[in-house]
């Protein structure tokens, strides 16, 4: 194979030649010249240097650069409409402000970016490394992102709609007030996260590993949490009402005073939790497992327990009323003070369960 072609300078007129006579733009160092106002429409950059240029009030719109130097360029306020961008170094770039709409990049490395009130639409970044970005109050509307590495990354206060963020290791990224709403983030790994101040309403989050996160008072309202296992996970004052947390994993988790209202637990594995003080009415438990549970004074007035099984269950002072027990089977459960006035069920079974206080002639479907 023959030596690449030797890097050289560019001046404006041979630039504006490749240009108006639509030839790639290759292996040239454009970093002496002012592109300020320049059209670079339509352009196809490859290996090219621009590392440090301003490149503000310039057209890049459907520009394609492939193995280009970028690195400290900035882009502030730039309409990148239909751009692209294919493997090229874009550390410390400087884009606060600006509009990445329709475009996308792919195995680029943005590492320090400065994207502060960055805009993104309709645009996909895949495999990018991303580490230590600045993504404070941008805002992410139908993109994708896709297995890019975001350690030390800020997305403080960051605004994503319709946008898909998954199978990323997000255990070491800023999302303090991150607001997202009809978000894919399935499969990522949240362990440890404070969560608490992010709202994720009507979320995917499928498969998502929140083992030791805090989520108090967090809002996962309407978000799909199957297959998620929550491990250690602080759930304060969650709120929660119609979450899908079908197969889900609980273990040693503090759920005190959490609103699950009309949420579905069916067939989630649940231990050593406490939802004690919990909103669980109209809440759903139907082939659920339960071991050392806690329920006492929670709200689980019109759910459903049918096929559940609960062991060592705590349902002191709990309102059951008009719940649903069928084939309920309970080992070792306490119902002190409960209320389950208007409780309907078949078949269900309380193997040496404490019921004190409690009107039999009420609970018509156990013997």
């Amino acid at each position: 194979m023959g030596a690449r072609a030797e890097m050289l300078p560019w001046d404006l007129d041979k630039l504006h030649w490749h240009l108006r006579h639509g030839r790639p733009v290759s292996r040239a160092d454009l970093r002496a010249l002012d592109l300020r106002g320049v059209s670079l429409a339509d352009a196809v950059l490859q290996e090219c240097e621009l590392s440090g240029m301003v490149l503000a009030a310039t057209d890049l719109a459907r520009c394609t650069f492939v193995d280009c130097q970028m690195r400290q360029l900035d882009l502030r306020g730039v309409a990148l409409s239909h751009t692209r961008f294919l493997r090229c170094a874009m550390d410390g770039v400087l884009c606060a402000g600006a509009d990445l709409a329709q475009g996308c990049l792919v195995d680029c490395s943005l590492r320090g970016m400065h994207g502060a009130g960055l805009r993104v639409s309709n645009s996909a970044l895949s495999t990018c490394d991303m580490a230590g970005a600045d993504l404070q109050t941008a805002s992410l509307s139908s993109a994708v992102l896709w297995r890019c590495a975001l350690a030390q990354a800020n997305l403080g206060g960051a605004v994503l709609a319709q946008t898909a963020l998954s199978d990323t290791d997000l255990r070491h990224t800023r999302l303090e007030g991150l607001r997202a709403s009809l978000c894919a983030f399935m499969k990522n790994d949240l362990r440890g996260q404070d969560l608490s101040s992010v709202s994720l309403q009507s979320c995917q989050l499928q498969e998502s590993r929140l083992g030791g996160a805090n989520l108090s008072s967090a809002n996962l309202v309407g978000s799909n949490l199957m297959q998620v296992h929550f491990e250690g996970t602080r759930m304060v004052g969650l709120q929660a009402q119609r979450a899908l947390l079908l197969s889900a994993r609980f273990e040693d988790c503090d759920a005190t005073g959490a609103d699950f209202s009309g949420a579905l637990f069916y067939n989630a594995q649940l231990a050593r939790s406490n939802f004690s003080g919990a909103q669980l009415a109209g809440s759903s438990w139907e082939k659920s497992a339960s071991d050392q549970i806690k329920f006492c004074g929670a709200d689980l007035s019109d759910a459903r327990f049918d096929h559940a099984r609960v062991s060592d269950g705590d349902f002191t002072r709990a309102r059951l009323d008009r719940s649903s027990v069928h084939n309920l089977v309970v080992t070792r459960g306490c119902f002190a003070g409960a209320s389950r006035r208007g409780q309907r069920g078949t078949n269900a079974a309380l193997l040496r369960a404490e019921l004190p206080n409690l009107n039999l002639e009420d609970l018509p479907c156990i013997p």
